[in-house]
């Protein structure tokens, strides 16, 4: 799952209507157009699809005059500078997402400056909750949400991450999760979680998670995709004729 991380603990995003500017500011499908060629579907929630609990959330709106009227209401009428991150031995593809989204959120009043740093001192950043802005994809470990909300947004993963979502509620709520036996009432429990971080707290901005193609030559047998799409593959059972 493709994201773009937002810091509370950096001006302007201490306030929640700059974050919700932020997000609707951001054309996802645009970027997944040109980046990815569309190979992908649009996510909304903290959870990608094909997760265990995965219900589709409420869909982000790509708005810009409405993120205009917000940061107007937050007190920046005339637009706010904002800083994003990316790290200069990663691929290009992040820079290329920066540029895009660079020019995007400018139409809602963001001045966006890119701030290219070496890994370390990224790396450095984040883990005291100091990091700038910054997108990056997260692959589950294992198949449940936890994997998702627990490193993200957990009261220790939520700084560690660089998003300082101080949200209490939140935080009891991953833990009683956690220990949850009822798959129903859990999942029930992260779709609340979802529109809590997403919608009310907007503590980040989900973009999308890619399709993952397979090309299996005919006489290949007993190939199967695991359950993640791209790792833990199993070739034991398969068979070439």
């Amino acid at each position: 799952m493709y994201y773009y991380n937002i810091n509370q603990a950096r001006k302007p995003f201490d306030d929640v209507r700059v974050r919700k500017a932020f997000q609707m500011s951001i054309d996802r499908q645009t970027i997944l157009d040109k980046n990815f060629y569309g190979k992908g579907e649009l996510e909304n929630g903290v959870m990608p699809r094909g997760l265990a609990c995965y219900t589709p959330a409420t869909p982000i709106e790509y708005n810009p005059a409405k993120a205009r009227e917000l940061l107007a209401e937050a007190g920046y009428p005339d637009g706010v500078e904002i800083n994003l991150q990316q790290v200069s031995s990663w691929s290009s593809k992040w820079s290329d997402m920066n540029q895009i989204i660079q020019a995007q959120v400018a139409e809602a009043g963001f001045k966006a400056n890119i701030v290219t740093t070496d890994e370390a001192a990224f790396l450095a950043a984040r883990k005291v909750g100091e990091a700038e802005a910054y997108t990056q994809v997260w692959s589950a470990d294992f198949n449940d949400p936890d994997n998702f909300f627990y490193t993200f947004f957990s009261e220790s993963g939520t700084k560690t991450r660089g998003y300082n979502n101080n949200d209490p509620e939140v935080f009891a709520a991953i833990e009683t999760a956690r220990g949850m036996t009822d798959q129903d009432a859990r999942c029930k429990l992260y779709q609340e979680l979802t529109a809590q971080i997403v919608d009310k707290d907007a503590a980040w901005v989900p973009l999308f998670s890619l399709d993952h193609n397979y090309v299996v030559q005919p006489r290949v047998k007993n190939f199967v995709v695991p359950w993640n799409g791209w790792s833990d593959m199993n070739y034991y059972s398969v068979e070439v004729e």
